[in-house]
C-alpha cells in the first residue's frame, strides 16, 4: 500500500485499479484509479445529474470519471486499458500513414507524374514500343540477311586485291623506268662543263 486510497480498498477487499495516465497516448505508463475518483459517485450531486454525469466539462476529471463508471459497472480491467492504448497507437500511425500518402501525391503532383496506375500505363505503353522497335530490327536483319548474295563479300575481297596488284604495277614501271635511265646516264657519262 502506498497511500490512503490503497488502504481503503484493501480495506474494502478490492484490488486497486490501474488505468492509462493519458488514454490517448500509447505509452502512456498505468497508474492507480484513486478513491477519491470513486468517491465522486458515491454522492452524486443533483444538480448536474442530467448534464455532467461524466465530468465531461473538465478535460482533466472527464476520463477519470469514465474509468470509475467502468469499474462500478465491471467493464473495467488492465487489459482493456491496454487495447485501449494500442487501438490510440493504431489510430495514430493510420495517421501518420494518411499523411505520407498525401505528402507524395503532393510530389507526384508538383512533377505531373501523375498516379500509380497512371504510370504503370505509361511503363505498358513504353514497354509495347519497345515490341515493336525490337520486332521491327528483326525484320530488318533478316531483310538486309536476304538481300545480301552470298558472293557479295568475294567480290569486295577481289576489288581490293584488284586495286593492291594495280598499285604494285605502276610501282614496278616507275621503278623499271627510273632504273633504265640510269643505266643510260652510267653508259653515257655527262660532259665536263667548259
Amino acid at each position: 500500500m502506498y497511500n490512503l486510497s490503497d488502504l481503503l480498498f484493501h480495506l474494502c477487499g478490492v484490488e486497486p485499479i490501474k488505468v492509462l495516465k493519458r488514454s490517448r497516448d500509447a505509452e502512456s505508463p498505468m497508474i492507480r484509479l484513486s478513491f477519491r475518483d470513486i468517491w465522486w459517485y458515491c454522492y452524486l450531486d443533483q444538480t448536474h445529474l442530467d448534464s455532467s454525469f461524466f465530468r465531461l466539462e473538465d478535460p482533466f476529471k472527464g476520463r477519470k470519471s469514465q474509468d470509475a463508471m467502468r469499474f462500478f459497472t465491471g467493464l473495467h480491467s488492465e487489459r482493456l486499458s491496454q487495447m485501449q492504448a494500442e487501438l490510440y497507437q493504431t489510430l495514430t500511425k493510420q495517421q501518420g500513414a494518411r499523411e505520407a500518402v498525401e505528402q507524395i501525391r503532393r510530389f507526384m503532383a508538383r512533377f505531373d507524374l501523375g498516379s500509380a496506375l497512371e504510370a504503370e500505363k505509361q511503363i505498358r505503353a513504353i514497354e509495347s514500343e519497345l515490341r515493336e522497335a525490337e520486332e521491327q530490327k528483326r525484320v530488318l536483319e533478316t531483310d538486309r540477311a536476304s538481300s545480301t548474295h552470298p558472293t557479295d563479300l568475294t567480290r569486295a575481297k577481289l576489288r581490293e586485291l584488284s586495286q593492291t596488284i594495280s598499285d604494285l604495277t605502276e610501282a614496278i614501271s616507275a621503278s623499271q623506268d627510273a632504273l633504265s635511265e640510269q643505266e643510260a646516264l652510267s653508259r653515257n657519262p655527262p660532259l665536263p662543263p667548259l
